[in-house]
């Protein structure tokens, strides 16, 4: 079980209103589980990615600057 994170710039959202013919665009951002799970061992890919792997995710970037840079 993954998440998947996409984004879209809504700055160019009024530029939708008054028509049917297109949408707004969706790009793809990152892979959760790969962007912040780098320091997580004891979870394997099945693992929900709930409170206790964002606890996970915490402890790890606090323990491992070098593995996520700003």
């Amino acid at each position: 079980m993954d998440a998947h994170t996409w984004k879209s710039d809504v700055s160019s959202y009024p530029d939708l209103d008054g028509q049917t013919a297109f949408g707004p665009v969706y790009t793809y951002e990152y892979n959760t589980r790969q962007a912040y799970g780098k320091t997580i061992t004891a979870w394997t890919a099945n693992d929900p990615l709930n409170a206790t792997w964002w606890h996970h995710v915490t402890e790890g970037r606090h323990l491992c600057a070098l593995c996520y840079p700003n």
